[in-house]
């Protein structure tokens, strides 16, 4: 019984993702039938248990690589808006001095 239990509780959690490749979609009607016609064999339970393996399995290591990807583009982009909020404030120091020049000689113009 507990086996049919944690099996259900699996095809639960397998059944909570939208899109599955047709060989787990197929395994996952299967076992749902078989689930609530009784109990699955104990090779459909097993095969199932497979499949589920395999695809998620598959579904980490593309997870993994698109999750490190973006951490790399997300520190780049984190090093680039550091750079421009330094290079804004040597921009903001050039505005106040050139402002400061400019002001300096048209009080002299005016005299």
């Amino acid at each position: 019984m507990t086996d049919r239990i944690a099996l259900a509780a699996l095809a639960d959690e397998v059944g909570r993702f939208r899109h599955l490749g047709p060989r787990l979609e197929r395994r996952q009607r299967a076992l749902l039938a078989a689930l609530a016609a009784g109990a699955p064999s104990t090779r459909s339970a097993a095969a199932y248990v497979r499949a589920v393996d395999r695809y998620f399995r598959r579904f980490d290591q593309e997870s993994r690589v698109r999750l490190a990807m973006l951490e790399r583009r997300l520190g780049a982009l984190a090093q680039e808006q550091y750079n421009l909020v330094a290079e804004r404030g040597v921009a903001e120091g050039r505005v106040s001095l050139v402002q400061g020049v400019l002001e300096h000689a048209r009080e002299l113009a005016r005299r």
